[in-house]
């Protein structure tokens, strides 16, 4: 997993500050314990090859949150939203349409 994510930020390097930033927020910050509190309908999206985050991450959030739906793109990784903008966008309005 490391070199993958080596592979990946070696493509679109990170300021080294900002690297370390977001490194130390996510090792001491966690909400895992209060998802199953969030009452509001709620769309979970990644990509399913996000070397990143992986998308197994996704599909815990959709387990923890109530009634959380769960959308995956196909061979899109960390970068989804640019990667499948049609798919992206009819996701979010039909996930709007239902709410």
């Amino acid at each position: 997993m490391a070199d993958e994510y080596i592979k990946t930020v070696s493509i679109a390097p990170i300021n080294p500050l900002n690297a370390f930033r977001q490194m130390a927020a996510i090792a001491g910050f966690s909400t895992y314990g209060r998802l199953p509190r969030i009452q509001s309908p709620t769309l979970v999206m990644c990509g399913t090859d996000d070397a990143l985050v992986p998308p197994e991450n996704s599909a815990l959030l959709a387990r923890r949150i109530p009634g959380a739906t769960l959308r995956e793109f196909d061979d899109a990784a960390h970068g989804f939203i640019t990667q499948c903008p049609e798919e992206v966008v009819s996701a979010i309005v039909d996930f709007l349409s239902a709410s």
